[in-house]
């Protein structure tokens, strides 16, 4: 016969008498806990609990019989802690986090589109075209550069056309086998030319120099 303590849940193999008694005295035989049996009583259904570390049921007990765990702090633990492998529920706020990031990275991405474009239309442009041919055939910037002449990727600047006039001004960074300078350019447009009418760059020394083309100087 097989009883399980009420008191640490131990089972007991217990052997039944021959002789017929009516009450029978158990002791268990891990927490010695003595428990008394009606024969051919039908006791009450025991409520069990389940140890949530190793999954062994028994009566409802403060220590697991099987591995020793204290049952109602693991259980505390558990109801406190997600369990493994359990995703916690998207809070309002966790969503609205989200939306907000998913927001800021289509503001900025639009930004980027939108300021790669003018810089390439910039760069189209016949005034810039202009302004890298000017700085190209000019001594004082190769000088400066050295040969092999590069452009950046995005110069800054502005164009601003009014029917057959505009002005235009743009900072081009200008880089060569010697070094590299921002140039600053201002070209103007009469009829369907672009002209340069002032140059500004910074030589190997640190020094800001100004070109004038001869046909925009006074006198």
């Amino acid at each position: 016969m097989i009883v399980i303590c009420r008191n640490c849940g131990a089972v007991n193999n217990v052997k039944r008498d021959k002789k017929l008694h009516s009450v029978i005295n158990i002791t268990c035989r891990q927490c010695k806990t003595q428990t008394s049996l009606q024969i051919g009583v039908s006791s009450r259904s025991v409520d069990t609990v389940k140890c949530p570390a190793c999954g062994y049921r028994q009566p409802n007990t403060d220590r697991c019989a099987k591995c020793g765990t204290d049952i109602i702090t693991q259980q505390r633990e558990f109801s406190v802690l997600p369990g493994e492998g359990e995703k916690k529920p998207k809070t309002l706020a966790d969503r609205y986090k989200v939306l907000t990031v998913i927001a800021v990275v289509l503001i900025v991405t639009v930004f980027l589109t939108i300021l790669t474009a003018i810089f390439f239309m910039m760069k189209s442009s016949d005034a810039y075209r202009a302004a890298e041919v000017y700085i190209k055939n000019n001594k004082d910037i190769r000088e400066t550069v050295g040969d092999g002449m590069k452009f950046g990727f995005l110069p800054l600047g502005s164009v601003n056309i009014s029917g057959q006039r505009g002005v235009a001004d743009f900072k081009i960074s200008v880089k060569g086998s010697r070094g590299s300078t921002d140039v600053d350019v201002f070209l103007r447009k009469q009829g369907s030319g672009w002209r340069v009418v002032a140059m500004a760059y910074t030589d190997r020394y640190g020094t800001k120099r100004r070109i004038v083309p001869p046909a925009d100087r006074e006198g």
